[in-house]
Parts: structure tokens; C-alpha cells; sequence
């Protein structure tokens, strides 16, 4: 029962993180715009962080999309299989999502910790170090991970 709490507590940080990623893009994208069209200045910035923005939100808000099964399916496909095989074929695709994730946990966080290690910061005018916008890479992929393992022990594969 608390780790289900945690996980919960989890999730929705994810989810929260993920929605702020999205709000901190759409102002910095309006924000770029109305400057270069009412002032014909930039804030030299933008694009790089908006960029920034959509990879948190992109790895943080697949959790959730998992979690909820609001992902793509192959549904026509799954619908060919006869009723009795569906949730061994389900708990099958589960089991290899699991695997494909934790293989790219594992190359994320190697990346993150190259970054860091080689000291390396973005090009742009502020010199981030580009670990740490990379940290939400990891970050989501293992609680992509940790949903995808949720989904495979709920019954029938629902969490």
C-alpha cells in the first residue's frame, strides 16, 4: 500500500513537471514572439530552452501516458487474437517494453554521467550544463519503467 503511494506521489510530480515544461515553452515561444514583432529584439534564449522544455516534457509525461494506456496500440492486430491468448500476449509486450526501457535507462544515465563528467555546456548564450536538462532523460525513462512493471503485475494488465 505505500509503494503504491509513492508511486502515486511519483506519477504526479511526473505529470506536474511535465505540465510545467509544457506552460514554460508556450510563454517562452510567446514571449520571443511578441518581443521580435512589437520590439524587434530576442531573448537570445528561447529556442534553446523551449528545446530544454520539450524534452522534459516529452520523457516526463510518457510515464503517465503509460500508466493510463493513452499510448498508440496495435488494436487491429490485437484484435486477431483470440480472447484467451490477449493477456499473455499483452503481459508479452510488457515484458519486452520493460526490457527496452531498462536498456535505455541504462545508455541514458551513461549519458547523463558523460556529460557531466567531460564538463560539458550548451553553445547557446547562457552555457548550461547540458546535464542537467539531460537529467529529465533518465529521470522519465525510469519512471517509464517503473509504470511499464506496474501495468505487467496489474490483472489483466490493467493498472
Amino acid at each position: 500500500m505505500i509503494l503504491k503511494t509513492i508511486a502515486n506521489l511519483l506519477f504526479a510530480a511526473s505529470a506536474r513537471l511535465a505540465d510545467l515544461a509544457i506552460a514554460a515553452m508556450m510563454v517562452l515561444v510567446a514571449l520571443e514572439i511578441l518581443l521580435r514583432s512589437l520590439f524587434a529584439s530576442s531573448l537570445l534564449i528561447a529556442d534553446e530552452f523551449a528545446a530544454y522544455a520539450l524534452v522534459a516534457a516529452t520523457f516526463l509525461g510518457l510515464p503517465i501516458a503509460i500508466r493510463e494506456a493513452a499510448l498508440f496500440r496495435f488494436e487491429g492486430l490485437l484484435n486477431r487474437i483470440p480472447d484467451s491468448w490477449r493477456p499473455l500476449y499483452e503481459r508479452f509486450l510488457y515484458l519486452l517494453a520493460i526490457l527496452v526501457a531498462a536498456i535505455l535507462l541504462t545508455y541514458l544515465i551513461q549519458f547523463v554521467e558523460s556529460s557531466a563528467r567531460r564538463g560539458i555546456v550548451s553553445h547557446g548564450r547562457i552555457e548550461v550544463p547540458i546535464w542537467i536538462p539531460q537529467l529529465m532523460m533518465p529521470l522519465g525513462m525510469g519512471l517509464s519503467l517503473l509504470a511499464l512493471i506496474e501495468r505487467l503485475l496489474a490483472p489483466s494488465g490493467k493498472a
